[in-house]
Parts: C-alpha cells; sequence; structure tokens
C-alpha cells in the first residue's frame, strides 16, 4: 500500500535570470521551456542526495513528472532517478496550470509523449500511460483546482495497482504542487511559500477505531482518509535554502488569457479528463 507521497518543485528555472539559451533544444521547442540554471543545477544534486540519505523503506520507487514544460521538473527528477535506480513516469495531469486560450485563438500545445522524449531522458519508462491529459483550452483557477483532485483520485491507486510502492516521487510546478497538496490533505486554505527544489512530504492519515468491547481502540490506515504533512515546502536540504518561493497570496486579480497555438483553431480539444477506465462492481 502507498504510505507515502514526496511533492517537489522543479530546481531553479535559466529564463527568470537569462534569455541566453537554445529555445530549439527543448523537448518540445516552446519559447517558455527553459531549463536550470547553475542554483537549478545544484538544487537537483541536492535532491538526489536527500533521497538517497532517508531509509530504504522511506525512499521513493517510482517518480512521476509531466513532460511540458519538460526541460524543468524532467531535470530535477533525473539525478534522484540514477542515485536510487527507479524509473521516471510522464503524468500529463501534474502539468503546470494553463491559463485559458482566447476564444478563436486556437489550443495550447500538445504535451510530447514518454516514447519522444526518451532520447533526452533515458530514464523515463514509456510503458506508463498517463491516467489525466489536461484540457488544451485551458482552465480558471477553480478549474486548476479540479483537476489536481482528480488526478490525486486516480493516480495514487494507479502508480501501485501493477508494483507495491510504498513512496512515490511527484515533481511538478509551483501551482500544482500547491492544489495537489491542498487536494491529499483535504485543506483548501493550505498556504505554503514553495521555493524552487523544495519537498512536501504526506503520509497516509490514520483513523480511529473502537473496538466491540470499547475498552481498546485499534489505529488503522484508512484507504479515504487525507494525508497528513510531515514537512511541507521544506528547504533543509538546499544549501542555499528558500529560492524563487511562490504562493497564492501572490495572485491577484483575475487570471488572463493568452492566445492558443496559430493553426489549432479548428483541432480538436481530445481526450480529456481521467483516463483510466472503471468499472461498475
Amino acid at each position: 500500500m502507498l504510505e507515502r507521497v514526496y511533492i517537489v518543485r522543479h530546481g531553479v528555472r535559466l529564463s527568470w535570470f537569462s534569455s541566453n539559451w537554445d529555445k530549439e533544444a527543448s523537448g518540445s521547442g516552446l519559447a517558455n521551456d527553459d531549463p536550470l540554471n547553475e542554483d537549478g543545477e545544484v538544487q537537483v544534486q541536492e535532491l538526489a542526495r536527500h533521497f538517497e540519505s532517508l531509509p530504504k523503506d522511506k525512499q521513493p520507487t517510482a517518480i512521476f513528472s509531466p513532460s511540458v514544460p519538460e526541460d524543468r521538473c524532467l531535470q530535477t527528477a533525473v539525478p534522484t532517478s540514477v542515485a536510487l535506480g527507479v524509473p521516471i513516469f510522464v503524468e500529463t495531469g501534474l502539468a503546470e496550470f494553463l491559463h485559458p486560450v482566447i476564444p478563436g485563438t486556437g489550443l495550447h500545445p500538445r504535451s510530447p509523449n514518454a516514447a519522444a522524449l526518451q532520447h533526452l531522458f533515458p530514464q523515463i519508462d514509456p510503458t506508463w500511460s498517463p491516467v489525466w491529459i489536461p484540457s488544451r483550452r485551458g482552465e480558471t483557477m477553480a478549474e486548476h483546482h479540479t483537476r489536481m483532485a482528480e488526478v490525486a483520485r486516480v493516480l495514487l491507486p494507479s502508480a501501485t495497482r501493477n508494483q507495491l510502492h510504498r513512496s512515490i516521487l511527484i515533481v511538478t510546478h509551483v501551482v500544482p504542487a500547491i492544489a495537489l497538496s491542498r487536494a491529499l490533505v483535504n485543506n483548501t486554505e493550505l498556504s505554503p511559500r514553495v521555493g524552487c527544489g523544495s519537498i512536501t512530504e504526506l503520509v497516509r492519515g490514520r483513523y480511529i477505531s473502537m473496538k466491540e468491547d470499547a475498552t481498546a481502540c485499534e489505529d488503522t490506515t484508512a484507504e479515504t482518509s487525507a494525508w497528513e504533512p510531515v514537512v511541507v515546502a521544506g528547504t533543509t536540504h538546499l544549501s542555499k535554502g528558500i529560492l524563487k518561493d511562490w504562493g497564492f497570496e501572490k495572485l491577484t486579480g483575475k487570471v488572463e488569457p493568452v492566445p492558443g497555438v496559430a493553426g489549432t483553431e479548428t483541432k480538436e480539444d481530445s481526450p480529456v479528463g481521467s483516463q483510466v477506465v472503471t468499472t461498475a462492481s
């Protein structure tokens, strides 16, 4: 049974400091698909050393990361994947918050699949099929929170269906990192300031059930209980501490729509949503 989830925000990205980078070298070719800078490179090595230092039963045995913008998330995941010898699974449901597109201007770019990224990141295991596909029309902030709650609902059971994982690592962007944490702990008021390379550690919640004679109680793991935070946006493993932290208090006013990709105005926005087939019991 899955007992522990780590949520990591990607390392510090280069474009915050410089526009001098090879945009053609990214897997998607997107202008905002920039790699990590020197601080980010240090952070991801420190993340790997931290996870490698944990007791074996607390080390993640699988890593989940979105594919676009893939450079900074997958770059962040690679050193830990190598250090622990565990696979990276590309999960599109963990993608960054997607601004709504301006009507009539097209759709957001489609995420590259795992097989298309293996030449850049050989640690990717292409056998994983994404459990959630975001709408390419974008989303409101409320819809993003709904998306992450649904991703949590289908991802965690799917991650352990065919292989036993006691701990998994999710590497993503700051907005989905907070929204996912809120969904798992069942607390929409959770408002951490999440720095690059920070770690949120959650353990499966527990409940107290009274025995029939009411003389004792038993602490048992509940499948449906909320997850409990052990650490929220922790940075003690990072030599430079908190860098480029962000919290929802910085989000003011209405989220502005953005243009879609030219040439996709008539494209269908499908598939969308959960890709997990459920059957009635």
